[in-house]
């Protein structure tokens, strides 16, 4: 097996991702643990990565995403809490798809801001 088409898994600090080969989008999973590197692993993002986010509650996250990736969790089992002062996740760009997360207390849950 070739190191194009081999499958490996690695860590960035509790942070797994997981890529086929070079030009494939990375999953990058993250879990309750890891709040305080979701903003710097956002910005590693390229288009069409994946974040999905492990089963628990995530506090205090306002997500700024610019780039056209996907996030997603398992079905009912991720919430991301907010407080009224924040939007939960602000999407800059187009081709942002998001589902399978429970928003809760945010001043706006998604706010898609325009874009050109």
């Amino acid at each position: 097996m070739d190191k194009v088409s081999k499958s490996y898994e690695k860590k960035f600090n509790t942070v797994t991702y997981m890529q086929i080969s070079i030009e494939d989008p990375i999953t990058w999973y993250v879990n309750p643990m890891t709040n305080d590197i979701i903003y710097s692993l956002i910005n590693l993002m390229r288009d069409g990565d994946v974040l999905f986010f492990g089963d628990g509650a995530y506090y205090g996250l306002s997500l700024n995403i610019d780039k056209s990736i996907y996030i997603t969790g398992n079905v009912g089992n991720v919430l991301l809490v907010g407080n009224s002062s924040i939007d939960g996740i602000i999407v800059n760009i187009g081709n942002v798809n998001i589902n399978n997360l429970n928003l809760s207390s945010y001043r706006t849950e998604i706010n898609l801001n325009s874009y050109d």
